[in-house]
């Protein structure tokens, strides 16, 4: 189990970390100067093009150049709020998100939940509403799985491909064999636009599970770390 979490973590970090930043082409010459801009074309052994800005293309022989390499440039621009833009970053219709993660109970990491679920809904600009349904499943005993369904609302802050946003999950916890209860679970997370039509995310969330056994009402809480896809 602690594997799996580390996996997660790690992922989340790699995530992150590519979603923030941009790349560009770094040129060394000779004559000492360094170019930043785009290699538009090469020929190993012959020449290159890099494009500089819009206007700016460069030639360079080979042995005029040293070394080429990439430079990461972290993204701090400031949100862009304009109608166009929130409807860019924002796109109205159909959203989709599946989701797996690992969930941590008060036993320890080694006696956690592994977590799947899909929510399908529709997205009206920064807030989406949807339904969903999945199942959290100890795989380290013989207890059934929870399975909950829920109505899934959920919104980001900033029209930018690079957003916080808060979800919340609220519905009923079936559980097999028993009686099932109330599912609560909010979550914050950050969410990543890849493309025009899909985006990953990656959440902490507050799980509430409850179930009946034996004419006990139980509600067992857990802490979930998870990944997204968004459709």
């Amino acid at each position: 189990m602690k594997k799996i979490l580390l996996c997660l973590l790690l992922m989340t970090f790699s995530i992150y970390a590519l979603a923030q930043s941009n790349f560009i082409d770094v040129v060394y010459l000779k004559n000492g100067n360094v170019l930043r801009g785009k290699i538009i074309e090469q020929e190993v052994g012959k020449y290159l093009k890099i494009q500089l800005d819009e206007r700016n293309i460069l030639l360079f022989n080979s042995d005029e150049i040293i070394e080429i390499a990439k430079e990461v440039v972290v993204d701090h621009d400031e949100p862009d709020t304009s109608e166009q833009t929130i409807e860019k970053n924002f796109p109205r219709g159909y959203q989709g998100i599946i989701e797996i993660g690992y969930i941590a109970t008060a036993h320890g990491l080694d006696n956690g939940l592994l977590k799947a679920q899909m929510i399908n809904g529709i997205r009206f600009k920064r807030l989406s509403l949807g339904l969903g349904a999945g199942i959290r499943y100890d795989v380290g005993s013989r207890f059934r799985p929870y399975i909950p369904v829920f109505l899934d609302i959920r919104t980001r802050f900033v029209p930018r491909r690079v957003s916080p946003f808060v979800a919340l999950g609220c519905g009923y916890t079936f559980y097999p064999n028993y009686e099932g209860g109330l599912y609560l679970s909010p979550s914050l997370g950050i969410s990543f636009k890849l493309g025009s039509k899909f985006g990953i995310h990656m959440a902490l969330s507050y799980e509430l599970l409850g179930y009946r056994p034996r004419y006990m009402d139980l509600d067992d809480g857990y802490l979930g770390i998870s990944l997204g896809l968004i459709l």
